[in-house]
């Protein structure tokens, strides 16, 4: 036994010499010339294999047909490959169906080599023709630290559509290589793109830009919380521009902005950033790695022209430039906004023109005699402005361009300007006016176009008055609204003026009314009965006039309607039986003279029948009876309604009176729950944001057990996963959220909110004042219990400090990051599992101990001397509503010159007395030592 264990160790050991001898490979190039699938199908299911592998013509086919839950892949065993000086992988690939394919890196874990671990990326296939992809891997190595990329010891390929999906079809690949550089075919001088034939290849949205073709442009949307984000545009090919170094665009804009456009050549140069501060890290622009241009863009409803002048790079190859990148805003740490580019042109493509910014239209009043000036903004390289002539202005001056020349981010930047200076010479109009910026020798003309409106007198506003019941003898108050010159582009006085048809009913009319406000009084006093019409005029400097007529019923004496105090709205259990609601400060509004009939109608019958009013005449008070219908739930609004009978002809007759309020019938409470993550439809139940983009979500059970596999990619701090419950949770009782959590190879940070089923504000509708006391990492690669506990005061608060609505929680809001949320915010990538979500009293917890209570007491001053004194202890108990288990001692700190106090037990208000006897002149500390049997 003995000499075959040293045979066996002698064999392991040369086995070992012989690897270690083996010159390490820095590239992997598989083209398939040689006929060989290269790969090995490890297929779940032998008879029915999930990946058929052929090569035909130097291209490898992967016949795909996955199950649901299928783990196979294909695997290339022993590379032997050192990728860390150049961690890149490209490769060409079609496809027939749209699906994700996942290239994985297997290495030792740096930290226990008797361990492996992976990087992984996916890439998202759509059914077309070969197209090239160059991927550098060194985030993914960045964001998993014991990944060891100068030995991998196995690369894999899958192609799935999740765990839970099924997937077939066929996928082509060719030219897979790692470790090399990028490789940019050539493609003359000149790139042009107009955007007419839907979303080109080479672009793609991101977490921070989401791209899409609206009207034949390019529109973006940009939602980004870091500087010096933007997105990319890979051109497919290298383009050499270098007799002509120019880019164009024509760009329109919902903001103002500043839009830095990049050049990027074959070999990746023209764009870097780098990761600075200190606490807080935010991307800064390495100058001396980043070949920009910038121009500034103002919105506008049209298309401007920008040249972007790359005349003078020295950082990129302008014989080979393979990508732009766009970028909004770049040294604003977020920028949340929306523009558009068309007729995209590079090199041969695009031209050199002077530059000019949009203007916006103008209006003006034609009755200004003012000279009045237009700013010309963002002009560069232009000689001179010239405007095409005017029929609505005359006098026109445009000021010489003023250049300011400025360094931002170590280059020169240039800003111009200029104003049009002009008279209106009274014609009212609107016309287009056209704007050209003469270049400079070497640079053509530009053009822009704005309107100018010149408008006459336009007349004031008033708002409509409602007609009015009234009483003589009565004075009246009626609010003005709405009250303009209306003129947008000068400022007239107004006065009112008012006028009645039949003053002998409405006497004399005062109009309270300063110009430049927006809203005035009108008063009167009726002095008979009868009926008139009251017309308020605005009258204007120019004497144009509004005015707005509104009739006025007078009487000696009026019917006043019923009164009932308002009513909130409710809810109840659908299985509560009969209830019974007071009704409050009833009257018939006259003195309790007449008979009120009062009736109440439900709007849903089925789930709350009408319900019965019982009032006795004269009473203030009455009850409405209603009795849900059990197992019926749902919003009802009731409509109450008090009529009396004591109108006339010259009381304005008989009235009524109409209040409405909600009752909402209720499914009885759940007070625990747990998600059962073997529910085939359970991933109906999350809502990632941005699912399929930044949040992968599956269901597996490769850790054992059923769990929620979380897959993120460069998620913002905040970007969660909201989690719909199946009914309403009454969470009262026991107001806690756990689940078990399994951080893939990094620590991550986790943290919730609950939202009650009244709505989804996020100030109003979830706990979120003490969120920052619930937030906990989870240390990498082992199962770890979270428990949120919001039982402490202050945890189910809003954001305004009002508590959320508890007993009626439907939904989850989901957190988690890669590390403590803080500003400014970072994306992460990263894999977690969740198992074992739980609510209320299923979740896992810890019992809660009460604190005891007592509250402050105020410094006390006495004489010295002055012998027993007796003070008052308030907001005695054990944290649970008890008082007399509670025990109080009082201690001196220096009993020379008072002793130590007595103190009573308390009483059953909680409250106790505590005795002292003053001695010699000083100042002493009392301390009082509060405790109960369970309480802390």
């Amino acid at each position: 036994m003995k000499r075959k264990l040293l045979l066996l160790g002698g064999i392991f050991s040369f086995l070992l010499l012989s690897l270690s001898s083996l010159a390490q490979n820095t590239q992997l190039d598989l083209n398939f010339d040689d006929g060989q699938p290269r790969f090995v199908a490890i297929n779940a299911n032998s008879g029915d294999p999930s990946f058929t592998l052929s090569v035909t013509g130097g291209i490898l086919k992967i016949a795909v047909n996955k199950k649901v839950n299928d783990w196979s892949f294909l695997q290339l065993w022993n590379p032997n490959l050192n990728m860390a000086s150049l961690p890149s992988l490209q490769f060409l690939v079609k496809s027939d169906v749209a699906t994700t394919m996942y290239v994985r890196f297997k290495s030792a874990k740096l930290s226990n080599p008797a361990e492996d671990t992976q990087i992984e990326l996916a890439h998202a296939l759509t059914p077309g023709d070969f197209t090239y992809y160059y991927y550098d891997l060194s985030s993914l190595i960045a964001g998993n630290s014991d990944f060891n990329p100068g030995l991998v010891k196995e690369i894999q390929i899958d192609i799935s559509n999740g765990w839970t999906n099924s997937t077939s079809g066929n996928v082509w690949l060719d030219y897979f290589r790692v470790g090399y550089a990028q490789q940019v075919p050539s493609s003359g001088n000149g790139f042009m793109q107009r955007f007419n034939s839907g979303m080109p290849s080479g672009l793609a949205s991101t977490a921070d830009h989401t791209l899409n073709i609206s009207g034949q442009a390019l529109q973006v949307n940009v939602n980004r919380n870091q500087r010096w984000v933007g997105f990319d545009y890979d051109l497919g090919a290298s383009y050499n521009i270098s007799s002509k170094p120019y880019l164009n665009m024509k760009v329109k804009a919902d903001q103002d902005m500043v839009m830095q456009a990049f050049l990027i050549d074959a070999d990746g140069k023209g764009y870097q950033v780098s990761l600075v501060g200190g606490q807080y890290n935010y991307n800064e622009l390495v100058g001396s790695g980043s070949e920009y241009r910038r121009a500034r863009v103002f919105k506008s409803a049209g298309f401007n022209d920008v040249c972007f002048d790359f005349t003078g790079a020295t950082i990129i190859d302008l014989t080979r430039i393979a990508k732009i990148k766009v970028i909004a805003n770049g040294t604003a740490l977020t920028f949340n906004g929306r523009y558009f580019i068309d007729d995209l042109a590079l090199g041969d493509s695009a031209r050199r023109f002077a530059n000019v910014g949009q203007i916006p239209d103008y209006h003006f009043y034609a009755g200004n005699q003012a000279q009045l000036t237009i700013l010309v903004p963002e002009v560069a390289n232009a000689d001179h402005l010239e405007l095409s002539s005017s029929t609505l202005l005359s006098n026109i001056q445009i000021d010489p361009v003023t250049y300011e020349a400025r360094v931002e981010n170590g280059k020169p930047a240039t800003y111009g300007y200029s104003r049009i200076r002009f008279n209106l010479n009274g014609t009212t109009g609107s016309e287009q006016l056209t704007l050209t910026a003469v270049g400079k020798t070497g640079f053509e003309n530009n053009e822009v176009r704005f309107n100018v409106i010149v408008s006459g007198n336009m007349p004031p506003t008033i708002n409509p008055v409602d007609s009015m019941v009234v009483k003589t003898g009565k004075e009246y108050s009626v609010k003005l609204t709405g009250i303009t010159d209306g003129d947008r582009d000068i400022e007239q006085n107004v006065v009112l003026r008012a006028y009645a048809d039949n003053s002998a009913v409405t006497g004399n009319l005062q109009t309270v009314y300063t110009s430049g406000y927006r809203s005035g009084w009108l008063k009167f006093t009726p002095q008979s009965a009868g009926t008139a019409h009251i017309t308020v005029y605005a009258v204007d400097s120019e004497n144009d006039s509004t005015g707005v007529a509104f009739k006025v019923m007078a009487y000696a004496s009026l019917n006043n309607p019923p009164a009932v105090a308002d009513i909130a709205s409710f809810s109840v259990l659908n299985n509560a039986g009969q209830q019974v609601l007071k009704l409050h400060g009833i009257s018939d509004g006259d003195n309790n003279t007449q008979t009120l009939t009062i009736t109440a109608v439900s709007s849903n019958p089925a789930v709350i029948p009408d319900p019965v009013i019982v009032y006795n005449q004269g009473d203030s008070t009455a009850e409405l009876r209603f009795t849900p219908v059990a197992g019926q739930h749902g919003k009802v609004t009731i409509t109450l309604t008090l009529a009396d009978n004591g109108g006339t002809a010259e009381n304005d007759g008989d009235k009524t009176t109409v209040k409405t309020f909600e009752i909402e019938s209720l499914v009885p409470p759940v007070t625990e729950y747990e998600i059962d993550l073997n529910d085939p439809n359970i991933l109906s139940r999350f809502s990632p944001e941005q699912n399929g983009v930044i949040y992968f979500l599956a269901v597996v059970d490769t850790l054992g057990e059923k769990a929620l596999r979380i897959t993120f990619k460069n998620k913002w701090t905040y970007g969660g996963i909201w989690l719909q419950l199946p009914m309403e949770l009454d969470l009262s009782g026991m107001p806690v959220v756990s689940y078990e959590v399994f951080s893939k190879d990094k620590s991550t940070w986790h943290w919730n909110y609950l939202y009650d089923a009244l709505g989804t504000d996020g100030n109003i509708n979830r706990n979120i004042q003490n969120s920052s006391q619930h937030q906990y990492e989870v240390t990498a690669n082992a199962w770890k219990t979270l428990s949120f506990d919001y039982r402490h005061p202050g945890d189910l608060n809003n954001s305004e400090g009002n508590p959320i609505e508890i007993r009626r929680i439907n939904a989850l809001l989901i957190n988690l990051h890669d590390a403590k949320p803080s500003w400014p915010f970072t994306n992460a990538s990263g894999v977690v599992y969740y198992r074992k979500i739980r609510f209320g009293t299923k979740a896992s917890y810890e019992p809660l101990v009460p604190d005891v209570t007592i509250d402050p007491v105020a410094p006390q001053n006495v004489y010295a001397g002055s012998g027993q004194h007796t003070l008052t202890l308030t907001g005695i108990s054990d944290g649970k509503g008890n008082h007399g288990n509670v025990t109080i001692a009082a201690a001196s700190s220096n009993t020379t010159l008072m002793p130590n106090p007595s103190v009573s037990s308390a009483d059953t208000t909680g409250k106790a007395t505590l005795t002292f006897v003053a001695g010699n002149a000083g100042t002493v500390t009392v301390t009082l030592n509060v405790s109960a049997q369970g309480s802390n």
